[in-house]
């Protein structure tokens, strides 16, 4: 047996934390810290060790080890405190923007963390996530995504407030060309230049598929940001692309792309 040592939280040991080993040959291992936070994992190359305890964070963390070592490793896991994050989404008029989802990316040193909540009524809420900066991304039904920066701390109570504008979208069709309609056409939206944790977990950009009679709308686009818009086929046609700039709440009709 080795020996990881040295879980704690601001230098004090965690006594009777619940750790788990899931090691590289599938090896699975549950044990819990003693009075000086010490634990002990069985030898091998190494696996994804989990610390837990109820009021701290659980963090999970790479352990590797050469199968040749004759020394114990010193493994070391701190469990900060958690941070609670939570807020509305509302509209220009100041009013909660209803339904949606917000996801939070926390850029945790050790073990990031992702995760996502749906909001009721305009409000949402996240437990136990570890102190770091975090970036969260919104979104609800006819409201562009909206993403903003916060930074959690250990223990705290981080209240993140996030303003969505009506979406901006596009429709037209898509034909060859001879100028007959084409279904099941990739329409592709992407962002130059745009920062990118606008980015995030894909929620800006994409693409949509054109219907049976080749007409499309997509939705969703960020209003007054750049995007570049082309229609592209399975098998390789693509048209050219066109530069769009959506106002919030409007559509811009009549777009058509020709493939190529």
């Amino acid at each position: 047996m080795q020996t990881p040592t040295g879980l704690n939280t601001t230098g004090h040991p965690v006594a009777n934390a619940r750790v788990e080993y899931m090691g590289d040959n599938l090896t699975e291992v549950t044990t819990t810290t003693d009075a000086n936070g010490r634990f002990e994992l069985p030898s091998g190359t190494g696996g994804i060790v989990t610390a837990s305890k109820s009021g701290l964070t659980t963090i999970s963390v790479g352990y590797i080890e050469s199968p040749n070592s004759t020394t114990s490793t010193e493994l070391r896991i701190e469990l900060p405190r958690p941070a609670t994050l939570s807020g509305r989404l509302y509209m220009a008029t100041r009013r909660n923007a209803g339904d949606g989802m917000v996801a939070v990316v926390v850029d945790h040193e050790v073990n990031p963390r992702s995760a996502a909540t749906s909001v009721t009524n305009g409000q949402y809420k996240f437990d136990g996530l570890p102190p770091s900066n975090a970036t969260l991304v919104a979104h609800a039904e006819g409201f562009a995504p909206a993403f903003k920066t916060v930074t959690l701390t250990a223990g705290g109570q981080k209240t993140a407030d996030i303003g969505l504008l009506l979406d901006g979208t596009v429709s037209g069709i898509v034909v060859d060309s001879s100028g007959n309609a084409v279904a099941d056409t990739y329409v592709h939206v992407a962002y130059d230049g745009f920062d990118g944790d606008g980015m995030l977990l894909s929620v800006v950009g994409g693409h949509r598929v054109s219907d049976s009679d080749g007409k499309f709308f997509v939705n969703g686009n960020v209003p007054n940001e750049g995007f570049e818009v082309y229609a592209e086929t399975e098998d390789g046609r693509r048209s050219s692309s066109m530069s769009l700039q959506a106002p919030p709440g409007v559509t811009i009709e009549n777009v058509t792309f020709k493939l190529g």
